[in-house]
């Protein structure tokens, strides 16, 4: 599992991103008894190979750490500090903080032509298409709305209605969002191809 990020947000923050390119075998290793059993409910190979890399990663970053599950489907830590996980094609994030947090991570060359309507509204197009690249903004954008709506917790969010993108600063790689009627700013880092999104309450 090379690493490519594992960094301090600030004294209580920790982010890791992780390249997932072992077998199912050698993730199953890296994981306690108690995820080695919990994945096997997973019948599609591919989502368990998921759900262990993310868990291999929290094992890396926190060894011993153990997770359960809110009402919404969101996970905690049984110790009661807060995680954000994300996981995309070969790769997986896990952010940890004394408060609230969230991450999201996806391609930047995934075609998101079919959806880009249903998450970014006209306004939000336009201003990714005056980014420096505007080919990186649909990948930005998505992870952008999915890391506001797991660090919101609330059941019933409309991506278009309640999540909007105000603002983009390439030089410090943060956008200024909006829940409804608060601000929120999240923080971004592009990794080649691999977009990932960050944020704290």
């Amino acid at each position: 599992m090379p690493i490519v990020l594992h960094t301090k947000i600030d004294t209580e923050t920790t982010l890791g991103l992780w390249k997932t390119d072992e077998t199912l075998e050698e993730l199953l290793r890296l994981c306690p008894s108690n995820d080695r059993r919990q994945a096997d409910r997973f019948t599609s190979e591919s989502r368990r190979r998921e759900w262990l890399a993310w868990h291999a990663l929290l094992q890396e970053l926190r060894p011993g750490a153990r997770t359960r599950y809110d009402e919404q489907g969101g996970p905690l830590l049984e110790d009661g500090g807060c995680i954000g996980v994300s996981h995309t094609r070969k790769y997986a994030a896990v952010i940890l903080s004394g408060r609230p947090c969230a991450v999201d991570i996806e391609q930047t060359d995934r075609n998101y032509s079919r959806v880009l309507d249903r998450y970014s509204a006209p306004r939000e197009q336009r201003l990714g298409l005056t980014l420096p690249d505007p080919s990186l903004y649909p990948a930005l954008f998505w992870c952008a709305k999915e890391t506001l709506y797991k660090l919101k917790r609330m059941p019933g969010i409309d991506f278009l209605k309640d999540l909007h993108i105000e603002a983009v600063d390439p030089l410090t790689q943060t956008l200024e969002t909006r829940f409804r009627d608060l601000p929120q700013r999240l923080d971004y880092r592009l990794y080649g191809t691999l977009c990932c999104v960050f944020g704290l309450e």
